[in-house]
């Protein structure tokens, strides 16, 4: 969750070209002349998104069965993160497993990193993170007393926006229900932006655990995402690597 990720060097790799249709640069660009390039990459190093979801998100099959309203909702917020983040508004997306939360979840998370790396300032600040909470939960458990411990925990408290995978997917200890508690709290008062994601509605979630439920709910809008398991084996990859001859 923590782990850093190195700066890319290789401008063929650019993550703005891969992730989105408005860099102009084209095979011109030079990362050592684009501001845009250097603070993307630094966010990137602290937002804990793993790599292979850096890239384009093509979400419009994950909302095909959406209501209208909440298509809306989604894609105003892709459109326009910043204002969603300044407001200190929050989003608990919720829905069967493998419908694509958490992937809407960063699609919204990297194209607020994009919004906030045009800045021509850069600075190497966390603006955003990935925050698995049962990583967070086990992180607490090997590594308070780590001497970067507090460090890193004040980087999820205070950066702009945190993603929480999975909110209510871990059967929480009195330990556990502790620290996620003490983390949301804190983000909700200090009006902090947050998605949550979750395979229960917020009035089953209630039943689950009332105070976290109450946490997610506040400044927060509710949005059902519906549609099947999206998540595929690819069978021919398996029969090509495994298979053998027939």
């Amino acid at each position: 969750m923590f782990e850093r990720v190195d700066r890319i060097r290789d401008v063929s790799k650019c993550p703005l070209r891969g992730c989105f249709d408005d860099c102009e640069s084209g095979d011109n660009c030079d990362q050592f002349k684009c501001n845009a390039f250097f603070n993307f990459t630094l966010y990137l190093a602290h937002s804990g998104i793993p790599a292979g979801k850096v890239k384009y998100h093509d979400i419009s099959s994950n909302l095909n069965k959406c209501s209208d309203k909440a298509k809306t909702y989604i894609n105003n917020i892709i459109a326009d993160p910043v204002t969603f983040v300044d407001n200190g508004m929050s989003l608990y997306l919720f829905g069967n497993t493998g419908v694509g939360k958490t992937t809407i979840g960063i699609k919204i998370l990297l194209n607020y990193l994009y919004h906030k790396c045009l800045s021509y300032i850069p600075d190497n600040e966390c603006r955003g993170m990935l925050v698995p909470v049962d990583e967070l939960i086990e992180y607490h458990r090997l590594h308070k007393n780590d001497p970067d411990f507090a460090d890193n925990i004040n980087v999820i408290l205070d950066c702009d926006l945190v993603v929480f995978d999975n909110i209510f997917a871990t059967d929480y200890s009195k330990y556990g229900h502790e620290i996620v508690d003490n983390v949301l709290r804190h983000r909700v008062h200090n009006n902090k932006s947050n998605i949550y994601t979750s395979n229960l509605t917020i009035s089953d979630a209630y039943k689950e655990c009332q105070m976290l439920a109450s946490l997610c709910r506040e400044r927060s809008l509710p949005v059902e995402i519906k549609g099947k398991d999206n998540r595929d084996c690819n069978f021919d990859d398996f029969e090509r690597l495994f298979g053998g001859e027939r």
